[in-house]
């Protein structure tokens, strides 16, 4: 049986890291979406406050999660887009993530523009 190499080792180790931070960036846009669908539809919201003001914070809050998701993609960034002197096993995990890194990059943005659309003009949509 053949021993694996070190390149190799690195390789899956890296992998991991980046399987389990995307995994991570899960519940923050599931969390981010429920918190614009619980405010639009006025739930929990405190006595005195109104429905439109209500809303219109929950647009800070998406920007947060935005943010963190953000922050999270980018400390996997190198892992996926590789830069200076790089192999062929650089682009294995390259091929394997690139594309559901794009793609939750892409929702972080449109997270970011519509969590500050609604913190902005909030209180005019509802």
């Amino acid at each position: 049986m053949e021993e694996e190499s070190q390149v190799e080792k690195d390789v899956k180790r890296k992998g991991k890291i980046i399987f389990s931070e995307l995994l991570k960036c899960i519940p923050l846009f599931l969390i981010s979406i429920a918190v614009v669908a619980a405010a639009y539809n006025s739930i929990l919201i405190p006595c005195e406050e109104k429905p439109e003001i209500w809303f219109q914070r929950s647009g800070s809050v998406v920007v947060v999660f935005a943010v963190w998701i953000e922050y999270k993609l980018f400390n996997i960034n190198g892992y996926i887009n590789s830069t200076g002197l790089t192999t062929s096993f650089d682009a294995i995990n390259n091929e394997k993530y690139g594309t559901i890194h794009k793609i939750a990059s892409g929702l972080a943005v449109i997270l970011a523009v519509s969590g500050t659309v609604i913190w902005g003009y909030g209180d005019l949509l509802i």
